[in-house]
């Protein structure tokens, strides 16, 4: 459960990332500034199994992940380890390319399947689909936003929400970034878990973070929403000076 979309221009790009989880999970920590093999990178933490959901490093690198449904696939059996410990694999990755090989290395039936989404400086986007069995990139990845996922109802959730996303492209164009937070905040009542800000019994959005990447700063700003209603918290904003090779 989760929506991540971005917008990319000649010198950066922004990305949007709804995380959705069901109500027995504790809240997740905000940002903090951290390090992995020398490479300084931003990211909130889970506070249940340690890992993340999303991280931008000093390379400007945007690394995400969303839970894949259906499971069409049987899982090796075996001891899982949280999707979350994944990403933070990715934290020293420089380029799109590399997180691929890196994903190439893992012993991935040790994980459920998931939707991994890189972007790097100048919006090129990638995404790798482990469904249990194989890794499968997907080509052209820009074409394919928005990238989300539900645990219910998961095939009609996510052609609703790719439906209203090109609704919107077909209104307006070019989404702009003020398109994508409008979308990512768009909270419909009576649409429940097919809302892109949803809600239901046992599960709803809990937070919405955005990156920022542009030649001079690197930033990523965390709002956690209130629990049962459509508002947002105060944001918390970190930020992070770029390796020397974007300025």
């Amino acid at each position: 459960m989760c929506t991540v979309s971005w917008w990319s221009a000649a010198d950066g790009y922004e990305l949007y990332f709804n995380r959705d989880e069901l109500k027995s999970r504790l809240p997740g920590f905000p940002p903090e500034e951290l390090e992995l093999d020398g490479v300084r990178y931003l990211s909130p933490r889970d506070a249940d199994a340690g890992g993340t959901w999303l991280l931008v490093n000093e390379y400007g690198l945007t690394v995400c992940l969303i839970n894949q449904y259906p499971l069409r696939r049987p899982v090796k059996v075996g001891p899982l380890v949280s999707r979350g410990h994944l990403v933070r694999r990715m934290a020293a990755c420089a380029h799109v390319a590399e997180v691929e090989r890196r994903l190439g290395e893992e012993e991935l039936f040790s994980f459920r399947p998931f939707q991994m989404i890189a972007v790097e400086p100048g919006g090129t986007g990638a995404a790798f689909a482990w469904d249990g069995h194989k890794l499968t990139p997907t080509e052209n990845a820009h074409e394919h936003m928005p990238f989300t996922s539900s645990s219910y109802l998961s095939e009609q959730i996510v052609q609703h929400r790719r439906e209203r996303f090109a609704r919107i492209v077909a209104e307006r164009g070019d989404m702009t970034p003020a398109d994508l937070l409008a979308f990512h905040r768009e909270h419909n009542i009576g649409a429940g878990a097919f809302s892109v800000c949803m809600q239901r019994d046992d599960a709803e959005t809990v937070s919405l973070t955005q990156v920022v990447v542009r030649p001079d700063t690197i930033s990523m700003t965390y709002a956690q929403k209130v629990p049962g209603r459509p508002n947002f918290a105060e944001p918390v904003r970190v930020s992070l000076k770029p390796h020397a090779c974007l300025s």
